[in-house]
């Protein structure tokens, strides 16, 4: 006799079906590594935590992400991944070990030509189809491909925004100047 699924056995499935699902897209990313080495960074003295393969994929993500517009300072004018480096230093190793992953499995040609039917590595897109790449990232039907472009987006935007050099460029004074109180006081 054949029992109707409860609610718990199909969350269940689709726990394990995501499960092994982003296992796979791990794997396939694993595999691009040895088909395409992509860009490297030039400069990558200084870092903790990225090596220069996913120093260079961050960094190219950035760029597309980090735009201010056309008199806007750019992610490497403002840093950024330096930036991102510095915080993985304070996060657990498995985090950065996750990020890694997920940065490799973006620039993965293989993973490009599953789902994306791109062939060439993220870094050697032209920036239009480093755009769509993100775009379909963001807008994915996939939670891991969803989760990592949050996860990336988030990543880039704190240091960025939050960098002195745009505080014109958004039209925000800077923080207030309270060391007049502190005159007082004394």
């Amino acid at each position: 006799m054949v029992y109707p699924m409860t609610g718990s056995e199909i969350d269940r499935r689709r726990f394990i079906k995501t499960g092994v699902l982003g296992a796979v897209a791990l794997g396939l990313g694993g595999l691009g590594w040895g088909v395409s080495a992509g860009e490297r960074a030039q400069n990558n003295e200084g870092l903790q935590c990225l090596d220069a393969r996913t120093h260079a994929i961050l960094a190219a993500v950035a760029d597309r992400m980090c735009r201010a517009g056309s008199d806007g300072p750019s992610a490497s004018d403002v840093k950024v991944v330096e930036k991102i480096d510095q915080l993985l230093a304070s996060l657990p190793a498995s985090a950065v070990t996750e990020l890694k992953q997920a940065l490799l499995l973006l620039e993965s040609p293989l993973f490009g030509v599953v789902m994306e039917g791109r062939l060439r590595p993220f870094t050697r897109c032209s920036g239009d189809e480093q755009d769509r790449v993100l775009a379909a990232w963001r807008d994915s039907r996939w939670p891991l491909r969803r989760t990592v472009y949050d996860a990336l987006h988030a990543l880039c935007m704190a240091p960025y925004w939050s960098d002195a050099s745009l505080w014109d460029h958004m039209g925000y004074p800077g923080p207030p100047d309270f060391r007049h109180l502190l005159e007082l006081d004394a």
